[in-house]
């Protein structure tokens, strides 16, 4: 799982690419974004230590990292290591590698060609970071759990020993072994039924119109006026207003119709409501919720009047929202 992609900086283009160790990991295992960027000589970069929590996956360590000399420059690679704990498609969060006029190198953070590696901590302080290097895309990691479905329907029981008969076999061990396969047993059994009370919802999700669409859509413009009205974008702190504009589309949708869930990605919310949706255009909030999304995993931090437009495009979707769903 592989990715190739670069941002200008000045008038070059870095190469970078980025992959994931492993396409499919065990549920509670570990693996690893390894991604490699080329930096150029005489330039410090600064890179996140570790990457966002989510709810199916966390850091396990601080990112490590080496470089190597390059023809205008060095290689930078760097290794994040990642624990799993959700099951199916999880997301890896992005982020930005940023870029900036070289400061002198403490110990152990000179790079091949005069650069250095700069403190995260410190790359928006003032004469630091001035730009984006490359940016590393959300992807995603199979997750799977220990035991298939197939397993759980069969049944799932301690294997024979194959050189062990009769009396000789290890008690403790045994019912330890029992004890285990029940506890995932359980654990399986209960996440299948969720997902099967999931389906069944999804099936017969009601179609909200009248008293209730206003009553909802009535809710979301308070949310987004009082949003506007805290003054976070004008007070530097635009990550948290766009996570808020964010989470009040999410849960606007669920309103509208029990299957558009907040643990649905921007992506999937927004093709859901294009397809299924009540024909209000979802081109313009496909962009802000991208645009929200690259602002809450990435460094980007847009200035005042591309926030409040950001918020106009929002408010403005839901006013011309008319609610319920489409027949499938």
């Amino acid at each position: 799982m592989a990715l190739v992609s670069g941002q200008a900086w000045g008038q070059t283009r870095p190469a970078l690419t980025a992959e994931v160790s492993a396409e499919t990991v065990p549920l509670g295992s570990t693996f690893e974004l390894r991604v490699s960027v080329a930096v150029p000589a005489g330039t410090t970069v600064y890179f996140p230590d570790k990457l966002p929590n989510t709810e199916g996956l966390e850091s396990h360590g601080a990112v490590r990292w080496k470089a190597g000399a390059a023809a205008d420059g060095s290689t930078l690679s760097l290794t994040y290591p990642l624990i799993a704990f959700g099951i199916g498609d999880v997301p890896i969060p992005g982020f930005d590698v940023l870029i900036g006029p070289r400061v002198p190198a403490t110990a152990g953070t000179s790079l091949p060609g005069g650069s250095s590696v700069g403190e995260w901590d410190h790359a928006q302080d003032a004469g630091r970071a001035s730009g984006v290097l490359a940016s590393v895309a959300t992807r995603h990691v199979r997750v799977a759990s220990i035991f298939q479905l197939e397993g759980v329907l069969a049944g799932v029981g301690p294997m024979p020993a194959a050189d062990v008969i009769g009396a000789s076999w290890n008690m403790p061990s045994l019912v330890l072994l029992l004890a285990s396969s029940c506890i995932l047993i359980a654990l399986l059994v209960t996440t299948m039924r969720g997902r099967l009370r999931s389906r069944t919802r999804s099936e017969r999700s009601p179609v909200i119109a009248g008293a209730q669409l206003e009553d909802a859509k009535r809710a979301a413009l308070t949310e987004l006026d009082s949003l506007l009205a805290l003054g976070l974008h004008t007070a530097g702190r635009t990550h948290e207003f766009y996570t808020a504009s964010s989470r009040i589309v999410r849960r606007y949708a669920e309103r509208l119709d029990a299957r558009w869930t907040p643990s649905l990605t921007a992506t999937e919310l927004v093709r859901d409501l294009q397809a299924h949706g009540n024909g209000v255009p979802v081109d313009g909030l496909a962009a802000e919720m991208n645009a929200a999304e690259v602002v809450k995993f990435g460094q980007l931090r847009p200035d005042l009047i591309a926030a409040e437009a950001h918020w106009r495009a929002v408010r403005e979707w839901i006013e011309k929202s008319e609610g319920g769903t489409r027949g499938h």
